[in-house]
């Protein structure tokens, strides 16, 4: 039997992880579980060896939560985090990087670069 880490709550969660759109915006106050979805919803790519994700915190804090929620999910399904990198790496070959826009123009460190999933929060 599958050990069962997470479940989505009915409504916007369940609407989220069944969407068929590329795009999926997700909005509303704080805790109500828009992070936590976002990255149940990369586990569905993290075997494909090409897949590469991202997920983007306005400040380090911000960032440092969303990294401990990440290792309920990634862990438990053969990620390695390498911590100094901030990146989890999945059997496969797939990434998933954390990092955190620090200014108005930290973006621009990521333009022409590719990734399959963003996660900007």
């Amino acid at each position: 039997m599958a050990n069962i880490i997470w479940r989505p709550n009915p409504g916007p969660q369940i609407e989220y992880l069944a969407s068929p759109a590329y795009e999926v915006l997700f909005g509303g106050r704080r805790g109500g579980g828009k992070s936590e979805t976002s990255l149940a919803d990369a586990t569905r790519y993290v075997h494909h060896p090409r897949f590469a994700g991202i997920a983007f915190r306005q400040t380090y804090p911000e960032l440092e939560q969303l990294i401990e929620r990440s290792h309920k999910f990634y862990g438990g399904i053969g990620g390695s985090w390498n911590g100094t990198a901030r990146t989890w790496r999945f059997p496969s070959g797939a990434t998933i990087k954390f990092r955190h826009l620090k200014d108005a123009n930290a973006y621009r460190q990521y333009l022409g670069h590719e990734y399959q999933w963003k996660l900007l929060s």
